[in-house]
């Protein structure tokens, strides 16, 4: 039996809720007030956060040490050039507010363990939008023209609810432009992924699920895809599952040795497919 949409909710956001330690909670709320601070456990803006001066260039603007929370409180982190918006050393999350990057520069926010991100609009060209070596939990944000990936999960799953991931890619580098990007399984729900230059979601080594999900115009903004280049709405090593969903073109990945070859074969779920 298929669990409803509500259950299955409830379990993202009960999987997002362990991402951090609830001893957060109990904490003294830290106020970040200036370029490169450190705390742990919870934290809130009180004003925008401004970092665009050359000594701050190569530093993350926030770093969370010791896992915890940071309340964006509608207030927005602005980089000109360089390192993260926020970096995270154990598990964390960011939420309600926006990261923008004016120039180009790293991932807006990175964790080296679990990351949940709840509310956030990530614009400009970071590299990445949501990096995480471990689970990276997507929940009501927009990420829009980033470089390389809008969320990408390193060694484990990702997890995208309400949200929308638009426009990725870097003009010039064609191997780039992939809306989310995991080895282990992309579950995506009620959310649109979409005019992402290669992929719209890319499972290395698993599969992409998709409920109530619209994936469109993810394979066209390279001139080399389906020439010499594999593109598609949704890749993935194991047959993909969509329930209510759309794509235009899917990709089956054909393993390590030969992943992107193309002519590619698909998965015969989209409306594109031969």
């Amino acid at each position: 039996m298929i669990p409803s949409k509500a259950v299955r909710g409830l379990v993202a956001l009960a999987i997002a809720a362990s991402a951090f330690p609830a001893a957060a909670d109990a904490a003294e709320t830290t106020v970040v007030k200036f370029c490169n601070q450190k705390f742990s456990g919870p934290g809130i803006l009180e004003a925008d956060l401004v970092c665009t001066d050359p000594i701050n260039k190569r530093r993350p603007a926030v770093q969370i040490i010791n896992g915890g929370m940071l309340d964006l409180n509608g207030f927005t982190i602005v980089k000109g050039r360089g390192r993260n918006a926020v970096r995270c050393h154990r598990n964390c999350q960011i939420r309600n507010g926006t990261m923008e990057m004016l120039t180009r520069g790293k991932s807006a926010v990175r964790g080296r363990r679990k990351l949940t991100v709840e509310n956030v609009d990530i614009i400009g060209g970071w590299i990445h939008g949501a990096l995480g070596r471990k689970g990276v939990f997507v929940f009501d944000s927009t990420i829009t023209a980033t470089r390389a990936t809008g969320v990408k999960s390193a060694r484990a799953e990702i997890l995208i609810q309400n949200s929308e991931i638009s426009f990725v890619g870097d003009r010039g580098n064609d191997f780039n432009g992939i809306g989310a990007q995991a080895p282990r399984r992309i579950q995506i729900l009620d959310s649109s992924i979409h005019d992402n230059a290669r992929f719209g979601a890319l499972s290395l080594e698993r599969r992409v699920i998709a409920e109530g999900t619209e994936f469109f115009n993810n394979q066209g903004r390279s001139d080399r895809c389906g020439i010499d280049l594999a593109c598609a709405d949704i890749s993935s090593q194991n047959r993909p599952t969509l329930f209510e969903s759309t794509c235009e073109l899917s990709h089956k990945r054909r393993g390590v040795e030969d992943p992107d070859a193309v002519p590619a074969r698909d998965w015969d779920l989209c409306t594109l497919d031969p």
